[in-house]
Protein backbone atom coordinates (compact mmCIF):
# COMPACT_ATOMS: atom_id res chain seq x y z
CA UNK A 1 0.00 0.00 0.00
CA UNK A 2 2.84 2.31 0.86
CA UNK A 3 4.54 1.49 -2.42
CA UNK A 4 1.30 2.14 -4.32
CA UNK A 5 0.79 5.45 -2.55
CA UNK A 6 4.43 6.29 -3.13
CA UNK A 7 3.98 5.48 -6.84
CA UNK A 8 0.88 7.69 -7.08
CA UNK A 9 2.67 10.52 -5.34
CA UNK A 10 5.61 10.12 -7.68
CA UNK A 11 3.29 10.18 -10.72
CA UNK A 12 1.48 13.20 -9.31
CA UNK A 13 4.85 14.88 -8.68
CA UNK A 14 5.96 14.07 -12.23
CA UNK A 15 2.67 15.38 -13.60
CA UNK A 16 2.97 18.49 -11.44
CA UNK A 17 6.59 18.89 -12.58
CA UNK A 18 5.50 18.59 -16.25
CA UNK A 19 2.69 21.10 -15.64
CA UNK A 20 5.11 23.46 -13.90
CA UNK A 21 7.64 23.06 -16.75
CA UNK A 22 4.86 23.70 -19.29
CA UNK A 23 3.69 26.75 -17.32
CA UNK A 24 7.29 27.97 -17.06
CA UNK A 25 7.65 27.52 -20.86
CA UNK A 26 4.42 29.46 -21.39
CA UNK A 27 5.59 32.21 -19.03
CA UNK A 28 8.96 32.33 -20.78
CA UNK A 29 7.20 32.41 -24.18
CA UNK A 30 4.95 35.17 -22.90
CA UNK A 31 7.98 37.13 -21.67
CA UNK A 32 9.72 36.61 -25.02
CA UNK A 33 6.56 37.73 -26.85
CA UNK A 34 6.32 40.78 -24.61
CA UNK A 35 10.03 41.59 -25.24
CA UNK A 36 9.45 41.32 -28.99
CA UNK A 37 6.39 43.55 -28.69
CA UNK A 38 8.41 46.08 -26.66
CA UNK A 39 11.22 45.94 -29.24
CA UNK A 40 8.74 46.40 -32.09
CA UNK A 41 7.06 49.28 -30.27
CA UNK A 42 10.45 50.89 -29.63
CA UNK A 43 11.42 50.46 -33.30
CA UNK A 44 8.08 51.93 -34.38
CA UNK A 45 8.56 54.82 -31.97
CA UNK A 46 12.06 55.50 -33.35
CA UNK A 47 10.70 55.31 -36.90
CA UNK A 48 7.87 57.69 -35.99
CA UNK A 49 10.38 60.09 -34.44
CA UNK A 50 12.42 59.98 -37.66
CA UNK A 51 9.27 60.47 -39.73
CA UNK A 52 8.30 63.49 -37.59
CA UNK A 53 11.77 64.95 -38.23
CA UNK A 54 11.43 64.40 -41.97
CA UNK A 55 7.93 65.87 -41.85
CA UNK A 56 9.23 68.97 -40.07
CA UNK A 57 11.95 69.41 -42.72
CA UNK A 58 9.44 68.91 -45.53
CA UNK A 59 7.13 71.48 -43.89
CA UNK A 60 10.01 73.97 -43.70
CA UNK A 61 10.86 73.39 -47.37
CA UNK A 62 7.18 73.81 -48.27
CA UNK A 63 6.93 77.07 -46.35
CA UNK A 64 10.12 78.38 -47.98
CA UNK A 65 8.87 77.40 -51.44
CA UNK A 66 5.50 78.98 -50.74
CA UNK A 67 7.16 82.23 -49.61
CA UNK A 68 9.34 82.20 -52.74
CA UNK A 69 6.25 81.61 -54.87
CA UNK A 70 4.53 84.60 -53.27
CA UNK A 71 7.61 86.77 -53.84
CA UNK A 72 7.97 85.61 -57.44
CA UNK A 73 4.26 86.14 -58.05
CA UNK A 74 4.58 89.72 -56.84
CA UNK A 75 7.69 90.15 -59.01
CA UNK A 76 5.80 88.68 -61.98
CA UNK A 77 2.93 91.11 -61.42
CA UNK A 78 5.39 94.01 -61.31
CA UNK A 79 7.09 92.81 -64.51
CA UNK A 80 3.70 92.36 -66.17
CA UNK A 81 2.74 95.92 -65.22
CA UNK A 82 6.07 97.15 -66.65
CA UNK A 83 5.40 95.18 -69.82
CA UNK A 84 1.95 96.74 -70.22
CA UNK A 85 3.38 100.22 -69.61
CA UNK A 86 6.17 99.60 -72.15
CA UNK A 87 3.63 98.30 -74.66
CA UNK A 88 1.47 101.42 -74.19
CA UNK A 89 4.54 103.67 -74.52
CA UNK A 90 5.58 101.77 -77.65
CA UNK A 91 2.10 102.26 -79.20
CA UNK A 92 2.18 105.96 -78.33
CA UNK A 93 5.69 106.29 -79.78
CA UNK A 94 4.58 104.39 -82.92
CA UNK A 95 1.73 106.90 -83.38
CA UNK A 96 4.17 109.79 -82.91
CA UNK A 97 6.62 108.25 -85.45
CA UNK A 98 3.77 107.67 -87.92
CA UNK A 99 2.71 111.31 -87.51
CA UNK A 100 6.29 112.53 -87.94
CA UNK A 101 6.76 110.36 -91.06
CA UNK A 102 3.54 111.84 -92.47
CA UNK A 103 4.79 115.36 -91.80
CA UNK A 104 8.18 114.49 -93.40
CA UNK A 105 6.35 113.21 -96.49
CA UNK A 106 4.27 116.39 -96.64
CA UNK A 107 7.40 118.54 -96.22
CA UNK A 108 9.19 116.60 -98.98
CA UNK A 109 6.22 117.11 -101.31
CA UNK A 110 6.13 120.80 -100.42
CA UNK A 111 9.90 121.04 -101.02
CA UNK A 112 9.56 119.33 -104.39
CA UNK A 113 6.71 121.68 -105.36
CA UNK A 114 8.77 124.66 -104.19
CA UNK A 115 11.77 123.42 -106.19
CA UNK A 116 9.59 122.95 -109.28
CA UNK A 117 8.08 126.41 -108.83
CA UNK A 118 11.55 127.87 -108.34
CA UNK A 119 12.86 126.15 -111.44
CA UNK A 120 9.81 127.36 -113.40
CA UNK A 121 10.36 130.94 -112.20
CA UNK A 122 14.04 130.64 -113.05
CA UNK A 123 13.14 129.36 -116.50
CA UNK A 124 10.70 132.21 -116.95
CA UNK A 125 13.30 134.72 -115.78
CA UNK A 126 15.84 133.36 -118.28
CA UNK A 127 13.23 133.49 -120.99
CA UNK A 128 12.51 137.16 -120.26
CA UNK A 129 16.19 137.88 -120.02
CA UNK A 130 16.79 136.25 -123.38
CA UNK A 131 14.10 138.34 -125.09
Amino acid sequence: LLASENSMLRQRAETDARMLASAADEIEGSHAHRRRAVDEASAAQRAAYGDRGRLALAAQRFEAAEAELVARSAQFEELHAELLAARAEMAETRRAVDGAEGRVGEAQRALMLAQQASMAREGDARGYAAE
